[in-house]
């Protein structure tokens, strides 16, 4: 899970305008625009496998690790399950954040 500070980038990309969702993502993804893909736990298996083999063919980090009520705060967007960030030193940072967690 992303914890408070993960949340505070995810708002800072999409004031900056790096956050990439919906039918663009897969286009971004195909492009390698982006530079990490966060995707909701509460989402659908078949729209998790189809971005996480998206990611694994293009070498793009992914990650399911968002909560739909945190992240619609945090973007002020609503129903938003994966997003992608455009912006490699934001996704840095946040795959940073994500790793760190994990040990």
């Amino acid at each position: 899970m992303l914890n408070h500070k993960g949340y505070s980038y995810l708002g800072l990309a999409k004031k900056a305008g790096k956050v990439v969702t919906g039918a663009l993502l897969l286009a971004a993804i195909k492009q390698q625009k982006v530079f990490l893909v966060l995707n909701s736990v509460d989402g659908g298996a078949t729209q998790a496998k189809k971005y996480e083999q998206k990611c694994f063919y293009y070498h793009i980090p992914y990650f399911k690790c968002l909560e739909s009520p945190l992240t619609q705060q945090a973007l002020g967007t609503e129903n938003v399950k994966t997003l992608g960030i455009s912006d490699r030193h934001l996704a840095q940072s946040l795959l940073t954040l994500l790793t760190n967690q994990k040990e």
